[in-house]
């Protein structure tokens, strides 16, 4: 599976999860199962990162998207917001 985590550098909640989420152990340990891209959406004129999120319904910043092992994007895993490391690894766990 992938999972995508869409930032930007003016992004407050974006540097949150980076501090205080995905350097967890266990978040660390799950993310071993992830080919993991960290998606860098800084620009809000670029037109082709335009058509990324919206193939991949990102609402806002930070938002992290799945794709399974079978290449399908999970629309209904999606989360925009911040998410704690707990709520990260249940969510991290759920995807095939």
């Amino acid at each position: 599976p992938v999972i995508l985590d869409f930032w930007a550098t003016w992004c407050a909640y974006c540097k949150k999860l980076d501090k205080e989420v995905w350097n967890q152990p266990a978040v660390v340990r799950e993310s071993l199962r992830y080919t993991a891209i960290k998606v860098d959406a800084t620009k809000p004129d670029d037109d082709d990162m335009a058509a990324v999120k919206e193939m991949f319904g990102v609402p806002g910043l930070p938002t992290v998207a799945f794709i399974d092992s079978g290449g399908r994007i999970l629309h209904g895993k999606t989360v925009s917001g911040y998410r704690n490391a707990e709520q990260m690894l249940e969510l991290m766990r759920s995807v095939e």
